[in-house]
């Protein structure tokens, strides 16, 4: 692959997005990308990016600052997809780069991310660019009437 642009995330981007977050089974309408990357545009902790190949984005990832009360701030890649057909030419450890930098730049001391168990190939992906398992959890929720 030639010639790919990283840069910020627009509110045009927002189908490709959509498009993009569906192959992880991820489904959202284009409208509602759009309104999450307006949210995120306006955010003081959050950052995203776009890789784009002739016209196309291919590729996209989010960055955000954490904080809690028992483990202080960090940087936490909260998504990331790369189209299935641009998979294997760097473009994920190129973004994940972007993420890096924007810790780096943030004085943020870790850069975290999460994947589903089930993601092996993504397990691969991280342990081959340098990340270590940290732990393993799980993950429980609350929805709709349960919150209100």
């Amino acid at each position: 692959m030639k010639e790919i642009e990283i840069r910020e995330i627009e509110l045009s981007d927002a189908a490709a997005a959509a498009d993009l977050s569906q192959q992880l089974g991820y489904p959202s309408t284009h409208e509602e990308m759009s309104a999450r990357i307006g949210l995120l545009q306006h955010s003081m902790v959050d950052e995203a990016w776009v890789a784009e190949h002739e016209g196309k984005i291919v590729g996209w990832i989010q960055v955000s600052r954490m904080l809690r009360l028992e483990s202080g701030e960090w940087a936490e890649i909260t998504g990331l997809v790369v189209d299935a057909e641009a998979r294997g030419a760097r473009l994920g450890r190129r973004l994940v780069g972007k993420a890096q930098a924007w810790a780096k730049a943030h004085k943020l001391p870790r850069l975290v991310v999460r994947a589903n168990v089930v993601r092996e190939g993504t397990h691969e992906f991280y342990l081959h660019i340098g990340f270590a398992v940290k732990k393993n959890q799980m993950v429980f929720e609350l929805k709709g009437d349960a919150i209100l």
